[in-house]
């Protein structure tokens, strides 16, 4: 809603090209300093901790962007704080599982990733129902898209105590 009808194919193809370019210097520079890191918590945790933390304050910022330039900003701190997190998280599988046991527990690292990507798309569905014009609106007078920010809360404490569980669990 930032763009005009006739600019929203290019402002839609800026960002996301932009955003894999983010996301290609973060994964390469990431993934060879936390190969080379040491800390009290690991090599790889402080990085998980910290993309995590931070990628929430990125996606609080997205989410209240008052326009496509402060938007535009918000993804990129977004891709850069995420993926800072990702790649050492993925590296943990190798660092932490003996290697006779690397594809049973890859396998069950992709169930739990594609089970939290339908649990959020399942999420997301369910406050598009609930809010949607003509029903029970749980919030009150909501604008649209406002089932999103009902989200936010459960997405913040969800993601905090899933981090919590990896930083200092696994």
């Amino acid at each position: 809603h930032f763009v005009d009808e006739m600019h929203k194919g290019s402002y839609l193809a800026l960002i996301k090209s932009s955003g894999a370019l983010v996301v290609l210097l973060t994964q390469l520079t990431i993934g060879f300093i936390s190969d080379h890191a040491e800390s009290r918590l690991g090599r790889r945790r402080p990085f998980i901790l910290y993309g995590m933390l931070s990628g929430l304050g990125a996606i609080v910022f997205f989410m209240l962007a008052p326009n496509y330039w402060w938007l535009f900003a918000a993804y990129m701190l977004i891709e850069a704080t995420v993926n800072a997190a990702s790649v050492p998280f993925q590296s943990l599988l190798p660092d932490l599982v003996p290697e006779k046991q690397h594809a049973q527990a890859g396998a069950q690292m992709g169930l739990n990733h594609l089970g939290g990507n339908l649990v959020g798309l399942i999420a997301v569905l369910a406050m598009q129902f609930l809010f949607r014009e003509g029903t029970v609106n749980l919030l009150g007078d909501i604008k649209p898209l406002g089932y999103i920010y009902a989200l936010l809360p459960a997405y913040v404490v969800i993601l905090l105590a899933t981090t919590l569980i990896v930083v200092y669990g696994v």
